[in-house]
C-alpha cells in the first residue's frame, strides 16, 4: 500500500462517495490544486435561517425554509458536520466569530480546523446587504464576513457564503421571450422592463465594493443588488445549489460549479412565469484551487456552455471589444492580443462617453459577445466602492458596468459581457449617458434577464496590464486557450494579482454559461444533404450537432456500464479497450422499419460520417465548429492532416502508433510540438485526408479502417476526389453516412454579409448584380463569400464592381491565406516567388479546363520531395472551374486569346470566357 493510500484510509474519506471506515458515512467533496491525492479532509456547513412563521404571507417563509434546510441536510450531511441556527443576531455573530463556540458547535478537537467552511443564509433582506431575523433585528452581510475572516479556526479555510435573501424590490423579468403562463403581479414591485436610467432603482445592480477584502472568500447572492430573491418549493438558490451538486457528471473546478448553479437558476422551469432571480458571485483570491468531484454517473441534459446562437438558432459570431486607454501603446498591445487570440473587433475610446455610446448604440444584432477593457487608476470611495479615477473624479465601476446591462441596451441581453479593469495612473476624461430600451424578440435575440451575463475582473496592482498580457500569453503558449474558459482564465489572473492599498483583486459575475476562450470559427453553412445506404435527405447544422451528441451520449452509457462492472475508466488506454469490448456491432444495412430513439442512437454511434465538399464550401471551418461543439460536452480531437501530415508524414512512426487512436493523436502532437487532447473515449475528427500524397494517404486510410473496426466514432472531412477511395476502405466495416454541403441560399448569403457590416440595401444590389453577370458561383460558397466581403470598398462602389477584379481578389486572397497558414515564417522574397508559382499552376489548370490539353509541364514539379506549390496544386484553395477558371485563363492567355476562343467547341465555356474578356476590357477602358 502506498503512503497516500494509507493516508486516505486513515482519514476515512474517499472521492467516490464511499467511506473507508465502517462507522463513518463521510466522503470528501473534492480535492485541492487539481491533485486527486490532496483530498478535502474537513468540510463543515452552517445554516443560518429564519422562517418568520408568525408572519402572514408572503413574509411567512416557513414552508420554503423547511424545504431548504432539509435539502441542504440531505445534500451535504455526508461531507461533514452540518449545523443550523435561528438564534438572534448577536448569538449568531458570536458563534461565527468565536473560536471556542465554533469548535463546540462542530465538535472540532484542539488543533483540528476545517479546510472548507460553507455558510448558508436564508432570510428576508433589502438593499445594501441588509438582512433581517424573525427576532425583529437587522444585520448585514458585511458583518458576517468580518466575523468569518477574523475567526482563527477559519484562517486557512476556503469560505463559501451563500446568501438567499432579497436585495431590493425590482422584479427581474425574462425579456425577449413569450410566456404561456401570465406574469403574476407582485405588489410594490418595480418591473425590470420598465426601468430607465432616469430612475435610480437599478443603479446599484452592478455595484462593486471592496468587501470582504480578504483572501479565500467566495460569496454567492441569490440575486443582484436591488432585486427580488424568489422562492417556490424552496428558494431558487438553494434548490439550484443542491440539484447542481447532486447531478455533477464530472469533476469540475469551483468556477464551473458556481457557473452551473447560476445556469440552474436560469433554467426554463425557474422562469416559466416570466421572471426569475439573477444570481451574483464575488470571488476573491484563493490560496489553492478547489475541484468538486462528480456525484452521478449519467449526465442529465443541461447545456452549460454558451453556444453562440440565438434562441431561433441563428449564429451570433461577431464580437466587439471596446478599450478605454489614453496611452496608444497600451491600447495597441491589448487590442492586438484580443484580436489575435479571440477575433474581437477592437475599438479605442478616449472618453467614457464615446465608449458608453458605442456599447449601447452600436451593438450589432449579429454580435455574440462584447468585451469592455478599462485601463485607469483604481481607487476606493467612502462607500467602499471600487472606482476609476478619471480627470480627478472618482467614477464608480458600476456606472461603467451598467452600460452593458438593461436598461442601457437590449441587444446584449442573454449574451456574455466581459469586463476587464486594469490599474494605471493615466489621466482620462469623464462622461454621462441616458437611455431607455424596448425589449423585442427577434430571430437574433436571446431571452434572459437584463442583469445576467456579466463577467468582470478587477486587477488593482500597479503592473495590472503586464499581468494581464503575461497570463494571456502563458495560456496561449501552453495551448490552454484551446480548452479553457474565460472563467478559468480570470481565476488564473486573480491568482497572479495582488492587493493594492484597500482594493483587493476580485471577480464579479452573473454569467450563467461557461464561455470558452477559443471562440467557434465563423461558419454560415447550415444546409446539408445526408446520404446513408443510398437514401438522401436534407439536414441542418443542428442535425449534425445531434449526431455528435448521440455519439457522446452512447459513449457515456458504455463507460458507465463498464464502470459498474468494476472496470477502471480513469486511464485513457483502458477506456479505449472498454470501448472496443463493449460496443455493439455496426449495422451494415438500412432498417426499413421506423426506428426508436435507442435504435437511432445505436446507428449514429456506429456510423462513420464522411463530409465531402468542394474547396471554398467551409469544410474545414465546419470541422472546427463541430470540434468546438463536441468539446463543450465531451472529449474530441481534431486532426488537420494538411498541416500535420504533409509537414511531418515522412517521419511519422506508423509502427509505433499501432493503429490505436491514443497513439495516433500522441504521434501527431509530438511532431507539431503541441499536446493534442487525447480523445480515446471521445470523437475523432479528421480533416483534409485528401491533401496527402498517395503513400501517406494509404497509411492514414489503413489507420481509419482499424479505428472503425474498433468502434471509434469518426467524422472525416475530404474533398470529393478522395471520397470513393475512403468509402472503399470502410466498405463492409461499418455504416457510412456521406454529408455534402449545399450551396448557400440567398437568405444565408444575406445573413453572412450582414454579419460583416453590410446594409440590406447594399447586399441586395450586390447579389442582384452578381446574378445578372452570371457569376453566381462566386457567392454560392461560404469561403468565396468571405473573401468577397473583404474586397476594398465593396459597399461604397457597387456600380463599379467588376467580376474580373472580384475573381482576382478571391484567387489572391486564397493563396495568401494558404501561405499564412502553412508557411507563416516564409521570408518576403520567397513568399512572392511561391505566390507567383502557385498562381501560374492554377492558370495552367484553367487552360486544361478549357482546352482539355496538358499544358502544365511535368518538370514544374520537383522529383523526390514535392514542392510547396505542388501541394497547393493537388489541394488548391480555389476550385478551377466556372468564373474563376475563366479569370485565370484570360489572364494567362491574354495575347493568344482570340485564337483560343475560335478553337473552343464548348458553347457554355466559350460564353463564360467571352464575358470575362468583356469584364477585363471594362477595366482597361476605365484606366
Amino acid at each position: 500500500m502506498t503512503q497516500e493510500a494509507k493516508r486516505v484510509k486513515l482519514s476515512g474519506r474517499s472521492l467516490n462517495g464511499a467511506s473507508n471506515n465502517e462507522n463513518s458515512a463521510t466522503k470528501s467533496i473534492g480535492y485541492w490544486d487539481q491533485d486527486k491525492t490532496k483530498i478535502v479532509r474537513s468540510t463543515n456547513t452552517l445554516i443560518i435561517h429564519y422562517n418568520f412563521a408568525d408572519q402572514e404571507k408572503p413574509m411567512n417563509r416557513s414552508e420554503a425554509d423547511k424545504r431548504d434546510v432539509g435539502n441542504i441536510m440531505s445534500t451535504f450531511k455526508s461531507l461533514g458536520h452540518v449545523c443550523q441556527t435561528s438564534d438572534p443576531k448577536e448569538k449568531v455573530l458570536d458563534l461565527i466569530g468565536s473560536e471556542n463556540e465554533l469548535r463546540a458547535k462542530f465538535q472540532l478537537e484542539k488543533g483540528q480546523t476545517p479546510e472548507l467552511f460553507i455558510v448558508f443564509i436564508m432570510t428576508h433582506g433589502n438593499k445594501n446587504g441588509k438582512l433581517t431575523t424573525h427576532h425583529d433585528e437587522e444585520f448585514n452581510v458585511y458583518e458576517v464576513c468580518e466575523k468569518l475572516k477574523t475567526n482563527p479556526v477559519l484562517k486557512n479555510a476556503l469560505k463559501l457564503l451563500f446568501v438567499s435573501a432579497c436585495r431590493g424590490n425590482i422584479l427581474d423579468e425574462v425579456t425577449q421571450e413569450e410566456h404561456d403562463t401570465p406574469i403574476i403581479l407582485i405588489e410594490d414591485a418595480v418591473y425590470s422592463k420598465k426601468l430607465d436610467t432616469e430612475k435610480p432603482d437599478n443603479v446599484n445592480a452592478t455595484r462593486v465594493t471592496t468587501d470582504p477584502n480578504c483572501e479565500n472568500f467566495v460569496i454567492m447572492f441569490s440575486c443582484v443588488e436591488g432585486t427580488y430573491s424568489l422562492r417556490s418549493e424552496g428558494t431558487y438558490l438553494v434548490n439550484s445549489i443542491c440539484d447542481c451538486f447532486k447531478e455533477l457528471d464530472k469533476d469540475v473546478d469551483l468556477e464551473e460549479f458556481l457557473t452551473r448553479i447560476m445556469g440552474y437558476q436560469h433554467d426554463p422551469k425557474q422562469r416559466a412565469k416570466g421572471y426569475t432571480s439573477t444570481p451574483e458571485v464575488k470571488i476573491m483570491k484563493r490560496s489553492r484551487t478547489l475541484t468538486i468531484v462528480k456525484q452521478c454517473a449519467e449526465k442529465k441534459y443541461n447545456d452549460f456552455s454558451y453556444n453562440w446562437m440565438s434562441d431561433a438558432k441563428s449564429h451570433l459570431l461577431t464580437r466587439k471589444a471596446h478599450v478605454f486607454a489614453a496611452s496608444n501603446e497600451i491600447y495597441q498591445s491589448v487590442s492586438d492580443e484580443l484580436n489575435k487570440h479571440f477575433q474581437f473587433e477592437p475599438k479605442r475610446w478616449k472618453t467614457l462617453e464615446e465608449l458608453k455610446d458605442s456599447v449601447s448604440h452600436e451593438s450589432g444584432d449579429f454580435d455574440g459577445c462584447v468585451l469592455i477593457c478599462v485601463v485607469a487608476e483604481l481607487v476606493e470611495n467612502e462607500n467602499r466602492e471600487v472606482c476609476a479615477k478619471i480627470n480627478g473624479e472618482k467614477i464608480e465601476l458600476k456606472s461603467i458596468l451598467g452600460i452593458s446591462i438593461g436598461p442601457t441596451t437590449a441587444n446584449w441581453v442573454g449574451k456574455p459581457k466581459i469586463c476587464v479593469f486594469l490599474n494605471t495612473n493615466t489621466v482620462f476624461q469623464s462622461c454621462s449617458i441616458d437611455i431607455h430600451q424596448n425589449y423585442n424578440e427577434t430571430k437574433l435575440s436571446i431571452s434572459g434577464t437584463i442583469h445576467a451575463g456579466l463577467l468582470s475582473i478587477i486587477l488593482p496592482q500597479a503592473n495590472a496590464v503586464e499581468t494581464f498580457m503575461e497570463t494571456l500569453n502563458d495560456f496561449n503558449s501552453q495551448k490552454k486557450i484551446e480548452r479553457a474558459t474565460f472563467q478559468q482564465f480570470f481565476f488564473s489572473l486573480l491568482q497572479a494579482s495582488e492587493t493594492n492599498g484597500k482594493i483587493p483583486p476580485m471577480i464579479v459575475t452573473t454569467l450563467q454559461k461557461t464561455l470558452r476562450m477559443r471562440f467557434p470559427p465563423p461558419i454560415i453553412t447550415e444546409c446539408f444533404t445526408k446520404t446513408t445506404d443510398g437514401n438522401k435527405k436534407p439536414c441542418t447544422i443542428s442535425d449534425l450537432e445531434s449526431f455528435i451528441s448521440i455519439n457522446i451520449k452512447k459513449l457515456k452509457l458504455e463507460f458507465a456500464g463498464a464502470s459498474s462492472r468494476g472496470a477502471e475508466v480513469e486511464v485513457d488506454e483502458k477506456k479505449s479497450s472498454i470501448l472496443r469490448q463493449n460496443a455493439t456491432p455496426f449495422p451494415t444495412k438500412a432498417k426499413k422499419v421506423s426506428k426508436t430513439e435507442e435504435e437511432i442512437s445505436e446507428e449514429a454511434v456506429d456510423t462513420v460520417h464522411v463530409v465531402s465538399a468542394d474547396v471554398g464550401s467551409g469544410k474545414s471551418e465546419l470541422a472546427k465548429y463541430l470540434t468546438f461543439f463536441a468539446q463543450s460536452t465531451r472529449e474530441a480531437t481534431c486532426v488537420d492532416l494538411m498541416t500535420i501530415m504533409y509537414q511531418f508524414g515522412s517521419r511519422f512512426n506508423w509502427e509505433k502508433q499501432q493503429n490505436s487512436l491514443s497513439a495516433f493523436v500522441q504521434e501527431c502532437g509530438e511532431h507539431i510540438k503541441q499536446e493534442l487532447h487525447n480523445g480515446s473515449n471521445g470523437v475523432l475528427i479528421i480533416d483534409a485526408i485528401d491533401s496527402l500524397l498517395e503513400d501517406l494517404r494509404k497509411n492514414v486510410l489503413e489507420t481509419v479502417r482499424e479505428l472503425a473496426e474498433n468502434k471509434v466514432p469518426m467524422w472525416i472531412f475530404t474533398r470529393p476526389k478522395c471520397k470513393d477511395e475512403l468509402l472503399s476502405h470502410l466498405y463492409g466495416i461499418c455504416s457510412v453516412s456521406v454529408i455534402e454541403i449545399d450551396p448557400l441560399s440567398k437568405e444565408k448569403q444575406t445573413e453572412f454579409l450582414q454579419q460583416w457590416g453590410f446594409k440590406r440595401v447594399q447586399i441586395d444590389q450586390f447579389l442582384d448584380k452578381i446574378k445578372q453577370q452570371e457569376a453566381e458561383d462566386l457567392i454560392s460558397k461560404v469561403g468565396y463569400l468571405a473573401k468577397l466581403s473583404t474586397f476594398p470598398d465593396l459597399a461604397k462602389n457597387l456600380e463599379t464592381v467588376n467580376i474580373y477584379n472580384l475573381s482576382a481578389h478571391i484567387v489572391d486572397t486564397a493563396i495568401r491565406s494558404y501561405l499564412n497558414k502553412q508557411k507563416p515564417d516564409l521570408e518576403s522574397s520567397k513568399r512572392i516567388e511561391v505566390f507567383d508559382k502557385i498562381k501560374n499552376e492554377l492558370a495552367h489548370e484553367a487552360c486544361n479546363y478549357f482546352l482539355s490539353t496538358q499544358i502544365r509541364k511535368q518538370n514544374s514539379i520537383q522529383q523526390g520531395k514535392k514542392a510547396l506549390h505542388d501541394l497547393f496544386f493537388r489541394y488548391p484553395a480555389v476550385e478551377v472551374n466556372g468564373t474563376l477558371a475563366a479569370y485565370l485563363f484570360v489572364r494567362e492567355m491574354e495575347r493568344d486569346l482570340d485564337e483560343k476562343l475560335e478553337t473552343l467547341k464548348d458553347d457554355a465555356k466559350k460564353a463564360s470566357l467571352e464575358r470575362m474578356v468583356n469584364f477585363q476590357r471594362e477595366i482597361l477602358t476605365v484606366f
